[in-house]
């Protein structure tokens, strides 16, 4: 409950600043790129806050159980560690290439950069009650399937008109991708505490899966824009709903 409130927290303030920034900059002048490093001042504050917990933050480490190896190459031959990993590689890949490029991709079809910031905004507030709740839903039914396949034909249909038409209905399209992408970020970690059976598992598959997960995620914003680059069209629009496939195939494995 603690990790999926830090999670609206962090997706909160990610969409005040998608917001806020394009305006920001025309206020002080410099553009975007000058009020991009504004932001850089509450990291600044939130460094200066959090230098002192260094010391026991260490000191609480060393108390901390973490992961046994053992556990880690047990689960590198378990099937349902695998699935659920891709489940979380295949998301967090989505999530992160349209939190890079969505503005963009509205820019391109001729919205102004304000609105297509602020559309990113939308994503990330739609998203932040859905994911409070939704890991609680998920654990108290006998399966998790349902909810990852509205989760994906919600990503689906966002996809499909953002590659379509994203100036028909460009709040729909933000919409249907908050409410798609935020929630299915906190459910694989639903299931990481689901399907484990000791704390020792779960710390195990949890290592698992988010160090390959995000490996995988982190060629998702690269590999769009080198199709951008070389198509000169958004093609990797129609590779994220090529992606959506082992992604539901995966989440329904391990749901």
């Amino acid at each position: 409950m603690r990790y999926t409130i830090a999670l609206a927290s962090s997706s909160s303030s990610s969409a005040i600043a998608a917001a806020v920034t394009v305006p920001l900059g025309d206020a002080i002048g410099g553009g975007w790129p000058t009020a991009l490093a504004i932001w850089s001042l509450p990291a600044l504050v939130a460094l200066i806050v959090w230098t002192p917990q260094l010391r026991s933050g260490a000191r609480f480490a060393d108390r901390s159980a973490g992961p046994s190896l053992a556990h880690l190459r047990r689960l590198l031959h378990d099937r349902l560690a695998w699935q659920v990993t891709g489940l979380f590689g295949l998301q967090a890949l989505s999530y992160h290439t349209i939190l890079a490029w969505l503005p963009s991709i509205f820019i391109d079809a001729g919205i102004d950069q304000g609105t297509a910031g602020f559309l990113l905004s939308v994503t990330g507030f739609v998203a932040i009650p859905v994911s409070l709740v939704l890991p609680t839903l998920a654990a108290r039914g006998p399966s998790q399937r349902p909810w990852i396949v509205l989760l994906t034909a919600l990503t689906a249909t966002g996809l499909l008109g953002l590659l379509i038409t994203p100036t028909a209905a460009p709040y729909l399209w933000a919409t249907l991708m908050g409410l798609g992408q935020g929630p299915t970020f906190p459910l694989p970690l639903t299931l990481i505490v689901l399907r484990s059976r000791t704390t020792g598992d779960t710390a195990a598959l949890s290592t698992m899966a988010q160090s390959i997960g995000f490996v995988i995620a982190a060629a998702g914003p690269l590999t769009f824009g080198l199709l951008q680059a070389v198509t000169s069209t958004w093609a990797g629009l129609a590779l994220l709903l090529a992606l959506l496939v082992p992604q539901l195939c995966t989440g329904l494995a391990a749901g």
